[in-house]
């Protein structure tokens, strides 16, 4: 399965919509597309409403990704995980170094999380 990713500016925060699965074959176009990002903008968010698998291709992507942005003083706000995708940040001991919110309107702090 492909992974599509989607960039906006909302309310001066990056969002990027991920949607298919994040495994070996999609990690590197993950990783090329996510990481400038962090450098230009101070608040970044990752709408996981459309991703449907990580492999640990991925989660090492989402390490380097939250690893730079620690690095930078900003964190890793993830909007809309689905359950699987939930759990497996929570079984991997990932869950706490990412700020998971319900929703992108709550991850950019426009409502309640």
């Amino acid at each position: 399965m492909e992974l599509t990713l989607a960039t906006r500016e909302v309310d001066g925060a990056t969002v990027v919509s991920a949607s298919g699965w994040l495994n070996a074959s999609t990690a590197k176009d993950f990783e090329t597309a996510v990481m400038p990002l962090i450098d230009s903008t101070d608040r970044f968010v990752l709408d996981c409403s459309g991703l449907d698998y990580i492999t640990s291709a991925g989660l090492r992507v989402f390490l380097l990704v939250i690893t730079k942005m620690k690095a930078s003083g900003k964190a890793l706000r993830i909007a809309s995980p689905r359950k699987n995708i939930k759990e497996l940040f929570q079984l991997t001991g990932m869950l706490p170094f990412l700020e998971v919110y319900a929703t992108v309107d709550a991850a950019l702090g426009r409502t309640s999380s």
